[in-house]
């Protein structure tokens, strides 16, 4: 399993799935996170579900994702990764007006390192 840490440590387990999500920054109400960090009762996957509630119903803020042409450039470097630099077997994914959610496996590192 590949290892690094830059501002909090990341994981990659290799031939494993993986579901990433990742959202449009201010997507979420300014004190959700920090009012989410406080209820310290919550398990990761209700912060998740209250999370991606928000996200789902979303009417204002960064919707850009909502743009055809800006999610064609993101569907596009998704499979990107997967067909040309084989980085992943790219399973699933779902871009949303204002989130992306990707399921995807990662592939070992010496087939990651004979794609360059």
């Amino acid at each position: 399993m590949a290892y690094y840490k830059r501002n909090l440590p990341h994981w990659h387990p290799e031939d494993k799935c993986i579901f990433l999500t990742w959202r449009l920054y201010g997507s979420l109400p300014t004190g959700f996170l920090r009012g989410v960090r406080l209820n310290t009762g919550l398990r990761p996957s209700e912060e998740f579900r209250l999370a991606e509630k928000l996200l789902d119903r979303a009417a204002d803020g960064p919707l850009w994702l909502k743009n055809p042409a800006v999610a064609r450039a993101v569907i596009q470097v998704l499979r990107r990764g997967a067909s040309e630099f084989r980085r992943y077997d790219l399973h699933a994914y779902s871009v949303m007006a204002n989130h992306v959610h990707v399921l995807l496996t990662r592939l070992p590192a010496f087939v990651i390192s004979r794609a360059h």
